[in-house]
């Protein structure tokens, strides 16, 4: 169990992605954590643009399911977490 499990959902905003993901470390403050991005964007390669880390998972959402949707897709496949 991690102590935050952060979810993103992501369309068309890979660019910004990276800035966020680099973010994170100092944001929690040595805490551990994991993010899960939800692509809403058929044809944005996020695999391509973002940097490999482990912590972070990158689902396709086959489509755009609007915010909810990927909220719930990713509440559905993120790890759990203290908060």
């Amino acid at each position: 169990m991690v102590d935050f499990s952060i979810i993103v959902v992501s369309y068309w905003s890979g660019p910004d992605l990276q800035g966020l993901l680099s973010s994170l470390p100092a944001a929690v403050s040595g805490s551990s954590w994991t993010a899960t991005i939800v692509n809403n964007a058929v044809d944005d390669r996020l695999q391509d643009q973002l940097s490999t880390d482990d912590r972070v998972k990158i689902i396709d959402a086959g489509g755009n399911l609007g915010y909810s949707g990927g909220i719930n897709i990713g509440l559905a496949a993120a790890e759990p977490s203290r908060w």
